[in-house]
């Protein structure tokens, strides 16, 4: 801790959850980001007078947080995350956030749509909203419940939904993503049930007309190449996209990168990122903190090697 008590300027921490405990000692630091990560599945708190903006760590770290550091928290992060029935302490809370990212537990209850059925009204100040869950929703209410809750976010500049439903499956999410005005930043892993001119109209109907940045994560089936109608009309009707990742069967892949920076005409393609860069890549190399914010959480090279 003799470093966090001498590096005054020090404004950032990242540190494994147990050390939470000898930061008590500190009483008073001037951090204002705080990402704790979990080595053990033991609950621990961020504790003393802080005040926090910024705070990223397990869930149930932050069930067990006092009210006095949710209260300032613009930006949160919900790692592992378990039992989200418990998001309505931060509904209740979280009267600032600005941007929620949730990663949810592959063995987590499913009780956050029922929270957001409750409460479709909470965090109206979102600009942010990152949702990374292991398993579609399974009943037509929780994808209704998702959708009331998006809807009420006149706010929201970027959304990034990660549960790799179908675009049938996701009809009611997809018809409120098209009523945020606001929206410039999409992200969404889908399953295709086809690749046809249909399948691309309900997709493109779902984009706002002001989105700048798209990513999408594409599984499908049986695809035949002369079926494929993602050419270049899909990606004209976007006059405004700046920056697109697209992830599909990298073996008979549906998009051709041409096809989407001709039309457009807002982007060039530059030369592939080195594999350091990717997986350590920072708003700055993006050139937008948007685009760093959406590809976050999104690994693109395999991990392990480093």
């Amino acid at each position: 801790m003799a470093l966090a008590s001498t590096a005054v300027n020090l404004r950032e921490y990242s540190l494994p959850i147990q050390c939470l405990d000898a930061l008590k000692i500190l009483k008073r630091i001037p951090a204002a980001s705080l990402c704790v990560y979990n080595l053990q599945d033991e609950p621990r708190e961020p504790a003393s007078d802080w005040s926090l903006t910024q705070l990223a760590a397990p869930s149930r770290a932050i069930w067990e947080c006092p009210i006095r550091i949710l209260q300032d928290l613009t930006h949160l992060t919900i790692d592992n995350g378990g039992h989200l029935g418990n998001i309505t302490l931060l509904f209740h809370h979280c009267a600032q956030l600005q941007a929620l990212h949730i990663v949810l537990r592959p063995d987590s209850p499913m009780d956050l749509y029922a929270a957001l059925e409750a409460h479709p009204s909470a965090l109206p100040h979102l600009t942010h909203l990152k949702l990374q869950l292991t398993r579609p929703a399974v009943i037509t209410t929780e994808r209704e419940a998702l959708a009331g809750f998006i809807r009420t976010k006149k706010r929201l500049r970027c959304l990034d939904y990660s549960d790799a439903s179908t675009t049938v499956e996701l009809a009611p999410v997809l018809t409120a993503i098209r009523s945020l005005s606001s929206l410039e930043v999409l992200g969404l892993d889908l399953c295709l049930e086809d690749v046809g001119r249909g399948q691309c109209d309900s997709l493109r109907d779902a984009m706002p007309d002001g989105l700048r940045a798209l990513r999408l994560w594409l599984e499908y089936m049986d695809l035949v190449p002369e079926d494929n109608e993602w050419d270049d009309w899909y990606w004209a009707t976007l006059p405004k996209l700046a920056f697109a990742h697209v992830d599909d069967d990298g073996s008979l892949p549906m998009v051709d990168w041409p096809d989407i920076a001709v039309p457009t005409n807002t982007f060039e393609l530059g030369e592939p990122w080195p594999s350091t860069k990717v997986l350590f890549r920072t708003a700055e190399d993006f050139g937008c903190e948007d685009w760093e914010w959406l590809m976050r959480g999104h690994a693109q090279v395999d991990e392990f090697d480093y």
